[in-house]
């Protein structure tokens, strides 16, 4: 598998910024068979902040994410973007819960984030992401569910910095499934972390 992708980025304006990245995939999944790879993955953003002498910096990211899904009706091509080793990041990690129910591929997700800054120690935020899928349960990948809703995802992050050297963060998702899959389990994912940097 082959990925190449680009992103730009930057600011529209002092209180906005943008964000655009695309990657495409190419390659084999069979030889025997030679099924093509063609996956997809993008993601923009637009970020509004406050001025800079507004009490605790707020800001608000609204974003969408597309990773593009096997079309069931071809037989020699796979369009489903492949996360390769589900090393992805890009989300603090917060996509693991709904990656612990599948995989991160026939994905469209309508993300909102908010944070906020309350002094030179702390800041928290928050996100709330719908998800659907680009096929319902006709997919190669589909989870046995009855519909293209795979659910609702809520994200809290935490960070404290107490000095220039030492942080800690605390980071949980829960994921709401929905009619996608074929349970109405939750997924949940948690972290704290350290850093000393020297």
């Amino acid at each position: 598998i082959h990925t190449a992708g680009a992103r730009v980025f930057g600011p529209l304006h002092e209180q906005v910024d943008y964000s655009i990245e695309y990657a495409k995939q190419a390659g084999k999944y069979d030889q025997a068979e030679d099924i093509d790879i063609t996956g997809d993955l993008l993601d923009a953003r637009l970020t509004f902040k406050a001025p800079t002498d507004t009490l605790w910096s707020p800001s608000v990211m609204l974003e969408y994410v597309s990773f593009s899904g096997d079309d069931p009706s071809s037989v020699d091509e796979d369009e489903g973007w492949d996360p390769i080793f589900a090393a992805y990041p890009i989300f603090r990690e917060e996509l693991l819960p709904v990656m612990n129910r599948g995989d991160w591929t026939n994905m469209d997700m309508y993300r909102v984030e908010g944070r906020a800054k309350v002094n030179a120690c702390w800041s928290f935020a928050t996100a709330y992401a719908y998800v659907a899928a680009d096929y319902g349960d006709e997919t190669l990948r589909g989870m046995g569910g009855q519909g293209d809703s795979m659910g609702h995802l809520v994200s809290v992050f935490v960070d404290y910095k107490p000095v220039k050297w030492l942080s800690f963060a605390l980071e949980v998702a829960e994921f709401f499934p929905s009619s996608y899959w074929d349970d109405g389990d939750n997924s949940t994912w948690g972290r704290f972390q350290t850093i000393i940097t020297y």
